[in-house]
């Protein structure tokens, strides 16, 4: 049996074709391969590809360790095609690192077609004279069918001795023996047909064969000498074939080259239908890929305009926090004092910073800056707002409490109401 296998580079497998083979062809199944041109960007031609099977023996599951796949073949040994089924996966390795591992696919072992039923339908005519004899049987209804039946398994076992021979002309022809198997079931049906109709009808031929002895005997006589001379032929038939494999080859071409021909066929309809798909999801992809593209376009414009519009409206807070503050503080008496302080080490949260003036302790007279934002107040001790007076109120201080640290080159405006530092204690 071989199979046909499509590695594919999303790690699915698809098996494109297999061909049933007959015991005496093929001494083992062959799996044949095709592999992406590129696996993780690399020649898959330069890699080493190994294959591993799962099945179960005496009801315990076993694994093989990984076999080598050789120009992209590979042949199951026959300790596993006495399997039913095997569960199988690809690995692809560069040196000792696995690059690639393919879906579990399974692979199905059905059983070869008897040995002895294998009919060389090159000789046809005999056997269907034969089967014509074996129909004739049924309706005399002759006791001697067994009889009848040895010498038409003897003449297949004949013809099979010269199909074995053959075979070995026509190994590489198994397109050819799938026609040839085919024929052979319909032979094979129609005798089953007629056996069944013998039994049906077993009993009432008997009981008209035993009323009609004298002329039934005759007639068995007769047709048993037909039968030896068919046998007779069929087997000086079988003779001939065995010495013309080479003809019997070329009668096999014809039956080859019609099966080829409807394969062609076959082949170019399914061409055309995949084309037709191809287009079709083309045309779906092209249609999804635009959409895509302008809803992508589209959130990016509302991003870049959201962004724009926050960025201009922090600007224009900042600038009116800036003005204010330059406006208001250049608008105070003399005695509202402006001091600006870039921090050249680090200040630590919740420890005591001192300022480059004084002020009044919970009168209001202190408002501080940090990078031009006003900061908050906070009278309580738990740190909820940003900074906190030091002292008693109604006492002059020059420190404050930050709730969080102040790195190195931020910037402090300090606006002092009024002239505290001659009340310093």
């Amino acid at each position: 049996m071989i199979y046909r296998i499509e590695i594919k580079e999303n790690s699915l497998t698809e098996i494109i074709s297999k061909i049933k083979g007959v015991q005496g062809e093929n001494n083992a199944t062959i799996l044949n391969f095709t592999f992406p041109e590129k696996i993780a960007t690399l020649d898959s031609n330069l890699l080493n590809k190994y294959i591993i099977f799962n099945y179960k023996k005496d009801g315990q599951e076993v694994v093989t360790d990984p076999l080598q796949i050789v120009d992209n073949s590979f042949t199951i040994p026959a300790s596993l095609t006495g399997q039913e089924e095997l569960e199988t996966q690809v690995l692809v390795k560069k040196d000792s690192v696995l690059l690639f591992k393919s879906e579990i696919f399974e692979i199905i072992l059905g059983e070869s077609l008897p040995l002895e039923l294998h009919i060389d339908f090159d000789d046809l005519d005999v056997l269907n004279t034969v089967v014509e004899q074996y129909k004739q049987a049924i309706a005399d209804g002759s006791s001697e069918i067994e009889a009848l039946k040895t010498e038409i398994e003897t003449l297949f076992t004949s013809i099979q001795d010269a199909e074995n021979k053959r075979v070995l002309a026509e190994n590489s022809r198994v397109e050819a023996e799938e026609n040839r198997q085919t024929q052979f079931e319909e032979t094979l049906k129609k005798i089953k047909d007629l056996t069944e109709a013998y039994n049906s009808n077993a009993t009432k031929k008997t009981e008209d064969f035993n009323k009609n002895y004298d002329t039934k005997v005759e007639a068995i006589n007769s047709l048993v000498s037909s039968a030896e001379s068919s046998a007779q032929s069929a087997s000086s038939s079988a003779s001939a074939a065995a010495g013309s494999a080479i003809q019997a080859s070329e009668t096999a071409e014809g039956a080859s080259q019609a099966i080829a021909s409807a394969l062609s066929s076959a082949q170019s309809a399914l061409n055309s239908y995949e084309k037709t798909k191809e287009n079709e999801f083309n045309t779906y992809y092209e249609g999804k890929k635009q959409e895509f593209e302008t809803v992508k376009t589209n959130a990016v414009s509302s991003v870049n305009t959201a962004k724009d519009t926050a960025v201009s409206d922090i600007n224009i807070a900042k600038t009116t926090a800036i003005s204010d503050f330059n406006n208001n503080a250049s608008g105070y008496e003399k005695k509202h004092y402006k001091y600006r302080v870039v921090i050249t080490e680090e200040v630590e949260a919740l420890t005591e910073y001192e300022l480059p003036c004084n002020y009044k302790v919970g009168d209001n007279s202190l408002e501080i800056f940090y990078n031009n934002e006003l900061l908050i107040k906070e009278t309580s001790e738990d740190m909820e707002a940003n900074y906190r007076e030091v002292g008693e109120t109604g006492t002059i201080s020059n420190k404050v409490v930050f709730g969080w640290n102040l790195p190195i080159g931020s910037i402090l405006n300090i606006l002092v109401k009024g002239d505290f530092e001659d009340e310093a204690e």
